[in-house]
């Protein structure tokens, strides 16, 4: 039993050494290929096998534990920068095609702990997200939505990906006055469409198939007929669509009113989420849609009641934020008429306020 252990023992070391000898040659390698992208940069794109060695080798990079006696413990960090950058210039040089640019997000995105990639993330909003004109997010949503049902894609990189990319590329077409409906055939910005409306922008955005997409794989695929949402997704996927639907219902509730049921419907299953981030990023959305949409006063009253009664340190700010859209609707979707007379001193006032004397007198007790 003991020689089993030790022949067991002996060759994960031999394996783990071998893997980490696999990390210092591939740094060389990649850092030689990331020098033929200066003069080459077409090079990765038109060799799909190249491509697939650098990704092959940061994956192992991965891997690789980092321990300060291993020969492999600065070509780690160094292996991964080389594959960084190298995407970097590669997505750049093939004018961004969603493919490669997913892929470099999430590269830098689980890279982050070991490199400093904050210069992708820079990239992507000063030269994509900022610039891009709507058909070239309609062609980057149209790209994306389909991963969230794709089995080979992982959660992590469409959270990755959702949070740098999707959801700041459909925020900013609201709230920048500049987007044009298309680039020029120089790759500028049209002008002359640069007075359109916001609401008029997020029309354009969602024109089918995009909506009916968000629709199928973002609030249909979270749902059951049941009162639980389906395991459709890890909780970074799900924060970073309620988060979406949020965006989508402040700025764009006329093209979204259609489908308004189903998105009350996955806000609300996720109210009832244990993670206290995703659960009351739900809460704003509902505030969101309370704001947008009438909506019955049941609903109403237990929102604002779960919210007032919100004491989680972590996530005060969602709280705060969901409050904020709610009370200064709360007078228009319940009315400003008097509760019934009942306990002295309610008298006259109206079931939002009275509700939140209770909870204060309730938590001074």
């Amino acid at each position: 039993m003991d020689m089993a252990i030790d022949q067991e023992g002996a060759t994960e070391t031999a394996s783990a050494d071998a893997l980490h000898k696999r990390v210092y040659v591939a740094m060389s390698v990649v850092a030689a290929i990331r020098g033929c992208l200066e003069f080459i940069p077409l090079w990765l794109s038109e060799h799909d096998s190249l491509m697939q060695a650098v990704l092959e080798a940061w994956a192992a990079a991965l891997r690789v534990e980092a321990t300060p006696d291993r020969s492999s413990h600065l070509a780690r960090p160094m292996l991964v920068e080389h594959v960084v950058c190298s995407l970097l210039q590669a997505t750049r040089a093939m004018a961004n095609p969603p493919a490669l640019l997913f892929k470099l997000l999430e590269v830098a995105g689980r890279s982050s702990e070991i490199v400093d990639t904050s210069f992708v993330f820079r990239y992507v909003w000063d030269d994509l997200v900022v610039q891009w004109s709507i058909a070239k997010r309609r062609e980057i949503l149209g790209a994306f939505l389909p991963r969230l049902a794709d089995n080979s894609v992982s959660d992590e990189s469409n959270a990755i990906v959702l949070q740098h990319l999707i959801n700041p590329m459909v925020a900013t077409v609201f709230t920048l006055p500049n987007i044009a409906l298309a680039s020029s055939p120089g790759g500028a910005a049209a002008s002359d469409v640069a007075t359109l409306s916001p609401e008029q922008r997020g029309a354009e955005l969602l024109r089918a198939p995009i909506l009916s997409l968000i629709h199928q794989r973002g609030w249909q695929a979270h749902m059951t007929s049941g009162s639980q949402p389906m395991v459709a997704s890890k909780a970074s996927v799900r924060l970073e669509l309620v988060q979406l639907s949020s965006i989508l219902i402040r700025h764009a509730s006329t093209a979204v009113a259609d489908l308004r049921k189903d998105v009350i419907k996955f806000g609300w299953l996720f109210i009832r989420n244990d993670d206290i981030m995703i659960k009351n990023a739900s809460y704003v959305l509902v505030a969101q849609f309370i704001a947008a949409f009438d909506t019955p006063p049941k609903i109403i009253l237990q929102a604002y009641s779960s919210l007032l009664k919100a004491h989680q340190v972590e996530s005060r700010f969602l709280v705060r934020q969901a409050l904020d859209i709610l009370l200064p609707v709360l007078p228009v979707r319940l009315g400003q008429h008097a509760n019934e007379p009942g306990a002295a001193g309610t008298a006259g006032l109206p079931a939002w306020a009275l509700l939140a004397k209770r909870i204060l007198i309730d938590n001074s007790a």
